[in-house]
């Protein structure tokens, strides 16, 4: 299942979020497992969600160096030359 999320989520133009919420709904559900069955879930799970984090925190950093960081007049065509 991680490795379908991981393809769902690859996708940058029309990336889906259903297996990575159904793998949160997993690890909600399994938390109550005793420690080694629940230990060897999160074996699993665990290292897709540092995938996945990583990922994230990648995009909103780009995110941030594009938009946040960028002058707002960059985005306004100026009329001088109209002016003149």
């Amino acid at each position: 299942m991680c490795v379908i999320s991981m393809e769902e989520l690859s996708h940058p133009s029309h990336a889906r979020m259903f297996s990575l919420q159904k793998i949160v709904e997993i690890s909600y559900y399994n938390m109550g497992r005793i420690r080694l069955q629940w230990s060897r879930i999160w074996q699993v799970i665990g290292e897709h969600f540092n995938k996945v984090c990583v990922a994230v925190v990648i995009r909103l950093n780009m995110l941030y160096f594009f938009v946040v960081r960028e002058p707002p007049w960059s985005r306004f065509a100026m009329n001088n030359a109209e002016a003149s």
